[in-house]
């Protein structure tokens, strides 16, 4: 029997043909070390239907008309006080010191119906209900501060506010502030701050630029469908997008990266207990792009029936903005085009 060998030189050609294929195979799980490509080369996918537009803080993107927008909008005004590790007596003295002295509330947005036309009526309504909220959540007293009528940016406006607490003396109790801005046509913005009582004070002069500088057009640096209001020092930005469809089985959401201890998230611990002990792995890790002009990374995430594209764009920007899609096989595939779309017309202001 006569074997016939092959000729080296076919098994170089092929040695050659076959290595460049493996190594573009292990890259597209590790994007990282490809160059950037603009979005518009690597995404092809256009809306299936007409598009509306979507507004976030510094940015603005199309999305198809048939989805649903959710916006919730809530910060953390924070100047983040260090606390000591040892309890020495000179240690104590410092730290009670700065607590005086400390800036920490959260401040809440968003726009509610004015119906009637009595926004005045409206909103002392509207804050009622906080009384009936707090005392449904275990707390024993209740005690209204005094209202005031101000203007917002030309537009009327009223300030309300309110303790409530477990014990009768309020003295650890909480403190509770809400403006109401009349901005027209049946609508009004609601601006809410909260903090304990002791640090309330502290936070004052914050809080009232944030409420103060609220305008009904997109003239300040933090911008809404609404509306738009000047940002404030130490504060953190825990906001939420959500577009979805489909009774929410597929949803585009958008939120950003905070800085500091806020910005140390727990994501990357969740993602790593899902990749070892319900098999997520990596279809595309950290794919470079150009998105809006702005450097980027994409990412593609899949387990058993499902997949979640995760995206992250922090050149230029504070804080840095977050987009995740998350759905099963059937989903994610039948409306990728949309959040390709989206992707392809984010700008930024």
């Amino acid at each position: 029997m006569y074997i016939v060998q092959r000729p080296a030189i076919v098994d170089r050609f092929q040695a050659a043909c076959i290595i460049p294929a493996l190594i573009v195979a292990a890259l597209a799980g590790c994007g990282s070390l490809l160059p950037a490509r603009d979005v518009n080369s690597y995404f092809d996918g256009k809306s299936a239907g007409p598009t509306v537009s979507g507004r976030l803080r510094y940015a603005t993107f199309d999305i198809r008309e048939d989805f649903t927008g959710e916006y919730e909008y809530v910060f953390i005004v924070d100047d983040e006080t260090n606390y000591p590790v040892n309890y020495s007596r000179e240690e104590v003295i410092k730290a009670f010191e700065r607590s005086r002295k400390q800036v920490n509330f959260t401040a809440r947005l968003d726009r509610i119906r004015c119906d009637g036309g009595n926004a005045a009526g409206a909103a002392e309504k509207d804050f009622a209900e906080k009384k009936k909220a707090v005392l449904n959540d275990y707390y024993r007293y209740y005690m209204p501060l005094k209202k005031r009528s101000t203007t917002v940016g030309g537009m009327p406006a009223w300030v309300f506010g309110c303790l409530y607490d477990h014990e009768s003396d309020f003295r650890e109790g909480w403190h509770e502030e809400s403006v109401y801005i009349s901005t027209g046509n049946g609508w009004m913005v609601r601006m809410n701050a909260k903090t304990v009582r002791i640090l309330f004070e502290n936070g004052r002069s914050l809080w009232e630029k944030m409420y103060s500088s609220f305008r009904s057009d997109l003239s300040q640096d933090y911008r809404t469908p609404f509306g738009s209001f000047r940002t404030v020092d130490y504060m953190k930005d825990f906001s939420r997008v959500r577009y979805y469809i489909n009774g929410g089985n597929y949803s585009i959401k958008f939120f950003y990266k905070n800085s500091g201890r806020y910005g140390k998230g727990k994501g990357d611990a969740l993602l790593g207990l899902l990749m070892k002990f319900y098999g997520v792995s990596y279809a595309v890790r950290d794919r470079k792009l150009i998105i809006g002009g702005r450097k980027s990374t994409y990412s593609l995430l899949e387990s058993s029936g499902e997949k979640m594209a995760r995206i992250e764009i922090n050149e230029g920007l504070d804080p840095g903005l977050v987009v995740e899609v998350m759905a099963s096989d059937k989903n994610f595939d039948k409306y990728r085009a949309e959040m390709e779309h989206v992707l392809r017309t984010l700008r930024f202001d």
